[in-house]
Parts: C-alpha cells; sequence; structure tokens
C-alpha cells in the first residue's frame, strides 16, 4: 500500500480492520504511538513476539534511509522464509517425536496396569518373583499410590523448566552447550550462518549501506555472534572489503568469505548472501536428517531393551508356575 502512496497511517488502520481480535490492541497501540509522533520501529519494538529485532532493525533502516515500503517488502520476505525454514524443522522432528511419545505412553501403561496383574496372579500361586519385575511392582504401587504427589511434581518440574528456559542466564548457558555438543554444533553454526546471511543479503537488497546492513545484523544476535559481527563492522568501516573481515573470524566458514568476494566483485552481494543462506538451510535439514536417523534407531532399541526386561521378568516365573501345576 506504501508503494502507490498510501500513507503509512491509513495503511495500518485497513490492516487493523482484516486483524484478528487478540491484534486489535497491538494495531490500536501502533495508532496511537505514531499519532503521539513515534516512529514505526519505535512502536512495534514493544511486541518481540510478532516482531523479532532483525524486522525492527530493517524497518528503523528502512525509515531512516526513506525506503521504509520496500523495507516492509523485504521484511515480509524475510519472515516468509523464515516461516518456511522453521515448518521444515517442524515437520523432520514431529515423526520421531510422535514415536517417542507412544512409547512412553505405552510404557507407563505397562508399568502402571499390566505388570500388577501379572504380579497379583503370580503371588496367587506363591511363585517367587524375580528382581527386575518386584522393582518394577514396586515402582508401580509406589506412583499408584502417591499419584496426586507424582502429578504435583511433574507440573512443577514442567513449569521450572519453561520458567528456567525463558531466564536469560540459563538461555545463554544453553546457547554454549549446544554450540560445544558435536553434532548439534554443526546445526546451529549453520542455523545462525544461514540468519546472518539471510539478514545481511535482505538489507543490502533495499539498498542499505555493507556498515549500516552490519549494524542491523549485529542488533538482531547476541552473544558471540554479536561479538564478532561488532569487530566486522569496524574493520569495513575503516575501509577493509567485507570479504576479507569475515574470513578473519573463526566464527564464519571460508567457504562463506570466497562467496562474499565473488558478489562483491560482481556487484550481486545482496543475492549471493541469499543464495548462501538458503545453502546454509540445506545443510542444516541434512544434518537433521542424520541426527534424526540415529536417533530413531536408538529410541526403538531403548524400548526394545525395556520391553524385553519386561517380557523376561514375567515369563520366568510363568515357567516357575507352570512346572508347580505339572
Amino acid at each position: 500500500m506504501l508503494r502507490v502512496g498510501v500513507p503509512l497511517f491509513s495503511a495500518i488502520e485497513v490492516l487493523r480492520s482484516y486483524a484478528p481480535k487478540k491484534l486489535l490492541k497491538m494495531y490500536e497501540s501502533i495508532l496511537n504511538d505514531l499519532t503521539n509522533g513515534m516512529t514505526l520501529s519505535e512502536s512495534v519494538k514493544k511486541y518481540k513476539k510478532h516482531f523479532p529485532r532483525e524486522i525492527v532493525c530493517m524497518i528503523s533502516a528502512g525509515e531512516k534511509g526513506c525506503f521504509l515500503d520496500s523495507a516492509l517488502q523485504e521484511s515480509s520476505k524475510y519472515l516468509e522464509n523464515a516461516d518456511s525454514f522453521s515448518g521444515k524443522i517442524k515437520a523432520a522432528v514431529a515423526y520421531p517425536v510422535l514415536v517417542l511419545l507412544v512409547s512412553i505412553v505405552s510404557l507407563a501403561a505397562t508399568f502402571l496396569f499390566i505388570l500388577p496383574l501379572f504380579a497379583s496372579v503370580f503371588d496367587g500361586f506363591d511363585v517367587k518373583l524375580p528382581l527386575a519385575l518386584r522393582i518394577m511392582n514396586n515402582f508401580s504401587h509406589l506412583i499408584k499410590s502417591n499419584y496426586l504427589f507424582v502429578v504435583l511434581i511433574m507440573v512443577f518440574t514442567v513449569i521450572g523448566f519453561v520458567y528456567l528456559l525463558r531466564s536469560e542466564k540459563a538461555s545463554n548457558y544453553f546457547r554454549v552447550l549446544r554450540y560445544r555438543l558435536p553434532v548439534i554444533s554443526k546445526i546451529e553454526i549453520n542455523i545462525s550462518i544461514s540468519r546472518i546471511c539471510k539478514i545481511l543479503g535482505t538489507t543490502i537488497n533495499q539498498g542499505i549501506p555493507v556498515t549500516e546492513a552490519l549494524l542491523v545484523c549485529e542488533q538482531s544476535f547476541s552473544g558471540e555472534y554479536n561479538k564478532s559481527l561488532k569487530s566486522i563492522r569496524e574493520k569495513v568501516e575503516v575501509g577493509m572489503k567485507i570479504a576479507d573481515a569475515i574470513g578473519d573470524d573463526s566464527l564464519f566458514p571460508q567457504a562463506l568469505k570466497q562467496m562474499i568476494a565473488v558478489g562483491s566483485e560482481s556487484g550481486c552481494l545482496g543475492e549471493i548472501l541469499i543464495e548462501a543462506s538458503g545453502f546454509y538451510e540445506e545443510e542444516v535439514s541434512k544434518s537433521l536428517k542424520f541426527v534424526l536417523s540415529m536417533a530413531e534407531p536408538a529410541a526403538t532399541l531403548s524400548v526394545g531393551i525395556v520391553v524385553f526386561v519386561v517380557v523376561m521378568s514375567v515369563f520366568a516365573p510363568l515357567t516357575q508356575l507352570i512346572s508347580k501345576i505339572q
């Protein structure tokens, strides 16, 4: 709408008229902020759930450079691509998670209902139960007799874990941990590189200078990548080529340096970075498939071992019972 000359305030009013009820307050707040003289980027910054940091930075750069319409259009493309990539990851993870949940429910039903039934039958015939079956049977009785306490523990554990994940310290700790795990670290690094390429490519395609694009990217990250991007930006500001500045940083692969060098020389740096983002997204998909292909048989094997122990625990007293009857 901005491209055809519709004022920003009127465009947001049109969007509000089509917005679902849960977003009406957000649109009204943005309209009030604009009426009171705030910029769009300052207003949407309050809604982190709907406007990530990189989008706010892109909008801010568009306001400063007088190309807000282009900035919003590129931001929309960025969000669509990010949502598509997120959907691929969720689709890849959904099946193994479903299998794991079904296995857990099946084992829980076995422990709570089937094993106690067998144990009571064997007790009636004065058959000595194996140690494994006695432990599982006692555990089942413990849960059944204190089920309210067990449920409360599970609920508070989930609440505590969610609260822990939302805290900044825990988030930083898990981020560092993910970057140190053998296979997971590769996935995390490629996700970060893909995001950096996508943000840089999107902002450069808007006509934003490389130093400003690096600033937008820097503000979109925290931790080590924030420090690295700041260092790269400062080197570019004093005259170093972006490919050389990125090549000097150990967090970025040399292949990216070569792609950026080619893009800088050919004058299509933005397009090259978008292509690079797609390449690293594909690497993430391959790594995820590998992890999941290993996780599925591992989970199946674990469930199989538990089932084997359960079956053998039931089979041993069953043979004793048959011999007594004979």
